[in-house]
């Protein structure tokens, strides 16, 4: 980890917005429909590359890809890793009906959530651990390595990062 005496770094956590096209490929993947795996690589690519220039010129010093190849922090954990399933709803491991904290507090956004399809996240099925967890495949890691690291090479921040779904996730 790179350190300073002149100033604090910056950085950040969490997905970036992705582009549309991007966005469009990993909700039919995600969703288990048929994706052409040339354009996912290649809007995925250009997406790393455009957001880690823009983390850069917006000055963060710890840059991240954005979480650009993954339908969400949450749910691309179903295409990585062994072990991991929709659950079986019939023995209490159904997480749709788990609702956090500012929810609860603001029931009218969650509300309005579940009728007229304004939350997204409310189209997915949450992933839980149905079994001994694993590495699946890592082709897809290793292209976001790939990518991640073209993008930094580029575009020079002073350190980069990858986020990964914590065991709490599952």
């Amino acid at each position: 980890m790179k350190l300073s005496s002149d100033r604090i770094l910056t950085t950040h956590v969490g997905s970036l917005p992705r582009p549309d096209a991007l966005l469009d490929l990993l909700e039919a993947e995600n969703a288990g429909g048929e994706v052409d795996a040339t354009a996912l690589e290649a809007e995925t690519a250009r997406a790393v590359d455009d957001i880690v220039t823009r983390q850069v010129e917006a000055g963060i010093d710890v840059v991240s890809d954005g979480e650009m190849s993954k339908i969400s922090y949450t749910f691309y954990v179903r295409h990585r890793l062994a072990g991991i399933g929709d659950g079986d709803p019939s023995r209490g491991s159904d997480r749709r009906e788990m609702v956090g904290q500012d929810m609860i507090d603001h029931p009218d956004l969650l509300e309005r959530q579940k009728t007229d399809g304004s939350g997204w996240a409310h189209h997915f099925t949450q992933p839980l651990c149905i079994g001994p967890v694993s590495y699946g495949d890592r082709a897809p890691l290793e292209r976001d390595i790939a990518h991640f690291s073209s993008a930094i090479g580029a575009a020079k921040p002073v350190e980069g990062f990858m986020n990964a779904a914590s065991p709490g996730v599952l």
